[in-house]
């Protein structure tokens, strides 16, 4: 029978061993320290991380809440903006009228009685009434649309548009305007009355603000994307200053006076919230001395309970 025998390790082969295990654990150690630092640094990154992105949550929710009650506050002041322009505009009416009647009764009677600086005085009383008289009809007529229900139809905008021209044609005429109708959709929803009404004013403001040496051009265009009708207006005019874009659009804001041009300022408030009615915006796009396209987009798909 063989024997084997074990192989003894000396003192120094076990010695060497026990080193080589020992330097391997320190270097595992090592490489699980570094990674426990690691990890550490990641936790206070998150941690980091986390406490920004709580507080910008809480800045965001606060603004977030501040202008949801800035919004509230807009949309009462607003209201109560719109419903004093209704009050105003039936409760000035009358006393208005009897300015105007007096007036112009005190104008026929004095028959030569006044001094011209006197019937000057009158005359001033009268136009300013009238000026104010226009003023509160545009005031009447911006509630109205704002409070309306609307009438929805489907209606065929070309037709529209050539019967308008028709109604404005002496207007056209003595301006020596000339008013060009590209191709329009076939059929629109909405209402035709409303929607008149913008086209009116827009064409009649082309016309209206217009150097006196320039004879009137207005462009009427439509382009289709996919929730709306976008139509333009576009005119050879006075053109607008950029800072007043937006404000145009805004109640009895005015770029010139009345000498100049005549007008309440009430007229693009007004296309302004029929347009918003019709879930579409309104916008312009112009240069000074060149002229300005009016843009405003109807929505394709409305409906009878759409207010």
């Amino acid at each position: 029978m063989v024997k084997i025998r074990h192989k003894e390790l000396s003192k120094k082969e076990i010695i060497d061993t026990s080193s080589s295990q020992i330097a391997n654990l320190e270097k595992a150690l090592q490489q699980k320290e570094k990674e426990l630092r690691r990890c550490k640094f990641k936790l206070q990154r998150l941690e980091m991380e986390t406490e920004v992105s709580n507080r910008f949550l809480q800045t965001s929710v606060q603004e977030l809440e501040e202008k949801n009650l800035l919004l509230e506050k807009y949309f009462e002041s607003n209201l109560q903006l719109e419903n004093f322009a209704h009050i105003a505009s039936h409760d000035l009416k009358a006393p208005l009228n009897n300015i105007l009647s007096f007036s112009g009764l005190l104008q026929k009677t004095s028959n030569g009685k006044l001094s011209p600086s006197e019937e000057k005085f009158v005359a001033f009383i009268i136009e300013a009434a009238k000026n104010m008289r226009k003023t509160i009809h545009s005031l009447l007529r911006f509630s109205l649309v704002t409070n309306a229900k609307i009438e929805i139809t489907s209606f065929n905008p070309n037709e529209l548009l050539l019967e308008l021209k028709r109604d404005l044609a002496s207007t056209l005429s003595q301006k020596k305007a000339t008013l060009q109708l590209s191709p329009l959709p076939n059929s629109i929803t909405g209402d035709i009355t409303l929607l008149r009404e913008v086209f009116q004013n827009i064409i009649l403001n082309g016309v209206k603000f217009i150097d006196i040496k320039t004879s009137p051009i207005i462009e009427i265009s439509c382009e289709e994307n996919k929730t709306h009708w976008v139509f333009s207006v576009k005119d050879n005019g006075i053109g607008i200053p950029e800072e007043f874009k937006k404000k145009i659009f805004i109640m009895l804001q005015r770029l010139n006076t009345g000498k100049e041009y005549d007008g309440t300022g009430m007229g693009l408030s007004i296309c302004k919230k029929i347009i918003e009615h019709h879930g579409g915006e309104i916008w312009v796009d112009s240069e000074v001395g060149t002229g300005s396209v009016f843009y405003f987009s109807v929505i394709k798909k409305m409906y009878l309970d759409v207010a």
